[in-house]
């Protein structure tokens, strides 16, 4: 009879065990987590990464690492993008569960250590924008605000998240594919299909003030000098089949004028001193190897530079006096990185890599990119480049299997590189 009592007690104890440690596991899924390490408030010049096992981190300016978010065997991150005050961090997960996918994203507000849900679904297939690229996020000039596109009902939606509130997200344009800019006055440009729409945006509110047409054939509108008496955006505009234009837009005067015309298909974007429009050229649409660039002053379009060795993307430096330009190389899966100046026009190679998939999905689509992930350094003296180094004495099967990330620096004399550490994306801090 003792035995027996004594064997109910122990099954009453194991099972209050497991209620108690079924509880906490339902509390922590529930509740904020915070992930990992916490972050120093102050982390300008800093580099955001990918590890080889995953893993997202920070490598502060004195060299301290910080690691925010791990990944395991069914978790994976994807793309940390940070506000231009540093302030927050935005990056995808996605979870392999048993039968299906739970996909979302998460912010980080570094100054309070807390990582909250902004988006979240469970789909039975991996409902993402493409093999590499969960969402695409980027924060506004100002205010810290995020505009987030998503694979939703088979389309791309764009969404806002306001910080200001952490429960404030909202579906803004539907039905994409979608690609969007921001300038310096909370306005956001989006191009969906044959449509431009222009939202003013800031914490309070969120006004659609401006409609056009523009051609289906290219990606983002690049935002001109702003002033008081006008706001200028450059888009691609077309009437028939023949002919792509580029266009200067004034939304404030309702007023446009043509700037180009081509056979070619545009991609275009402008400097950050707004001198200079630049436009990648095809005779194809779509296309990831396009046949030139051109580089053209704003101030009357006429041609710089037009460059003709199968540029696949470009990032403008910070003081705009260089490009970071990739082109084809003729050995397949290997791409040229060069250095365009533009104070003296010359166009110097700097080497050969093996670039990683998400560096080279970045590339592809460097005009977006650029908008949300800063390859350059804030002075404009260093590149942050994630893959291998080719040397052609070596075997292709001799080169690393792990993708390293490169810090490419002294750009203005001998360029050097020198390997960071494993790791498949990387770019700075603002």
């Amino acid at each position: 009879m003792k035995k027996f009592v004594l064997n109910y007690l122990k099954l009453i104890f194991f099972t209050f065990i497991l209620i108690l440690v079924l509880n906490c596991n339902l509390y922590s899924d529930n509740s904020p987590d915070i992930d990992i390490a916490v972050i120093p408030q102050e982390i300008n010049n800093s580099i955001i990464y990918k590890n080889v096992n995953g893993d997202l981190n920070i490598l502060t300016e004195d060299g301290t690492n910080f690691l925010f978010a791990e990944t395991d065997v069914n978790t994976k991150y994807f793309w940390p993008t940070i506000s231009h005050d540093n302030k927050f961090l935005s990056y995808s997960y996605v979870i392999e569960q048993i039968v299906d996918y739970k996909i979302g994203i998460k912010v980080l507000d570094i100054i309070n250590n807390n990582t909250y849900d902004i988006f979240s679904e469970t789909n039975s297939i991996k409902n993402v924008l493409s093999n590499q690229i969960p969402h695409y996020m980027a924060w506004s000039l100002k205010d810290n605000i995020l505009s987030f596109v998503v694979s939703d009902e088979n389309y791309p939606a764009l969404y806002l998240h306001k910080t200001s509130n952490v429960k404030n997200i909202k579906k803004l344009v539907a039905n994409g594919p979608i690609w969007i800019n921001w300038n310096e006055n909370n306005n956001l440009s989006v191009h969906r299909r044959s449509k431009r729409l222009i939202f003013n945006i800031n914490n309070s509110m969120t006004n659609l003030i401006n409609t056009n047409e523009v051609s289906p054939f290219y990606r983002i509108d690049a935002w001109g000098l702003l002033n008081p008496a006008s706001h200028n955006i450059f888009s691609v505009y077309q009437k028939d089949a023949k002919f792509k234009h580029i266009i200067k837009s004034d939304i404030l005067n309702d007023s446009f004028e043509f700037l180009n015309s081509s056979v070619d298909y545009p991609l275009i974007n402008i400097s950050p001193d707004k001198l200079y429009l630049s436009v990648l050229k095809s005779k194809f649409h779509p296309t990831t190897l396009y046949d030139s660039l051109v580089l053209y002053k704003t101030k009357d379009m006429s041609k710089v530079i037009e460059i003709n060795n199968a540029p696949i993307g470009y990032f403008w430096s910070p003081d705009s006096n260089k490009i970071a330009v990739f082109t084809a190389n003729q050995n397949n899966e290997y791409y040229d990185l060069h250095i365009l100046n533009t104070n003296n026009l010359i166009l110097k190679k700097i080497a050969t890599f093996k670039l990683s998939p998400e560096q080279l999905e970045m590339i592809i689509f460097s005009d977006q990119f650029a908008q949300s992930h800063n390859i350059w350094s804030y002075d404009s003296s260093k590149l942050l480049i994630s893959g291998n180094i080719f040397f052609n004495k070596i075997q292709d099967d001799l080169i690393e299997k792990n993708s390293n990330i490169i810090l490419i620096s002294d750009l203005d004399s001998k360029p050097k590189s020198e390997i960071l550490f494993d790791g498949s994306i990387a770019y700075w801090t603002n």
